[in-house]
């Protein structure tokens, strides 16, 4: 059997630019036809969904990074804050404040 040949992955710069011309595509004759409230809001809508758009389990992993990081942060302040509760005096000696 052979081997199946792996696709390679488009880089970040390119997947920017593929979302960038969507962007444009869509939005193409809204920008300058009308400066209503409305067109705008519709045009930030489009670039919301645009730029959120990829692959969901890219996205799931991401965020998972995210709160992973973010726990992380808050168990490391969270011990630093303890270490501050008990301070020395001129002695070397610990109380807790």
């Amino acid at each position: 059997m052979a081997k199946k040949k792996k696709v390679p992955e488009a880089s970040k710069k390119t997947e920017q630019k593929r979302k960038q011309q969507a962007i444009a595509d869509r939005t193409f004759g809204l920008k300058n036809k009308n400066k209503s409230k409305k067109v705008q809001m519709k045009v930030e809508g489009i670039k919301k969904n645009v730029m959120k758009s990829g692959d969901r389990r890219q996205l799931a992993l991401e965020e998972q990074r995210k709160k992973a990081k973010a726990e992380q942060k808050a168990r490391r302040k969270a011990a630093k804050d303890e270490q501050g509760v008990y301070k020395n005096d001129k002695n070397g000696r610990n109380y807790g404040i």
